[in-house]
């Protein structure tokens, strides 16, 4: 697996949306390419802070009654 396919399939692999195969063949490349791997580091800690962000945004956020009345 080449550097620009295994770039590819980072989301997928961060959301676990990747067959066995693929997840065998990007684990491969991860051992053998420290580029990939910092990479790969950096979109999971950037996935981690914005889903935290995200969960902390939502605790707090109410739908409007007009969004309550279309819910009905």
């Amino acid at each position: 697996m080449r550097c620009s396919q295994a770039r590819k399939s980072f989301a997928a692999y961060l959301d676990e949306e990747l067959g066995p195969k693929e997840a065998a063949q990007l684990a491969a490349h991860l051992a053998s390419c420290e580029s990939c791997r910092r990479e790969l580091e950096a979109a999971a800690f950037l996935q981690e802070r914005l889903r935290a962000c995200l969960d902390s945004r939502a605790r707090f956020a109410s739908p409007c009654g007009a969004a309550w009345l279309r819910l009905r």
